[in-house]
């Protein structure tokens, strides 16, 4: 599929502020394929502070479009440190043939990009992200007992599974 990537990281925001190409529409998205409680386990944020996460230094944002303006996926990475930082992936519906390919050429992008290794926290019920994260390369870690909390589901604990992608492998 055809597409391209926008982003906003330190320095370089290539989103438009408002449209089809921008961090609301990604929001937006979200909420209408109903993902957003599911990449927001914790507690998801409104629109407003969606775009105030994603857009702030804190945490880099990568996004790719199809050709015809469709959101294929969101990828995301906070808490950076030195050269690694916390990944966080999600894919929307027209981005389903060709999840791991995106997922690759971000990870490429941020090796490329001084990247050296990524670090995944997934709660251990999302086996589907788990598989996914193994098919892109992630290698699992560990186990933390009681680390994510469900709170579209009453505060559900659950275990978090800990991945880890060393970047100069790929």
């Amino acid at each position: 599929m055809e597409h391209f990537w926008l982003c906003d990281v330190s320095g370089h925001n290539t989103f438009d502020p408002e449209g089809p190409l921008s961090l609301g529409a990604l929001y937006d998205a979200l909420v209408k394929q109903g993902l957003l409680e599911v990449f927001f386990y914790d507690g998801a944020p409104d629109r407003e502070e969606f775009i105030r996460i994603f857009s702030g230094e804190e945490r880099w944002t990568y996004a790719a479009f199809a050709v015809d303006g469709r959101p294929l996926v969101l990828a995301a990475v906070r808490g950076i440190t030195g050269k690694s930082g916390m990944f966080d992936f999600c894919y929307f519906s027209a981005g389903l043939p060709c999840k791991e390919r995106l997922a690759r050429e971000c990870l490429l992008m941020l090796r490329e990009g001084g990247m050296r290794s990524l670090v995944g926290l997934t709660p251990a019920p999302y086996r589907h992200a788990l598989r996914f994260a193994s098919r892109v390369g992630f290698a699992r870690a560990g186990v933390v007992p009681g680390a994510c909390v469900f709170a579209s589901r009453g505060g559900r604990v659950a275990d978090g599974v800990v991945t880890i992608m060393d970047l100069q492998t790929l």
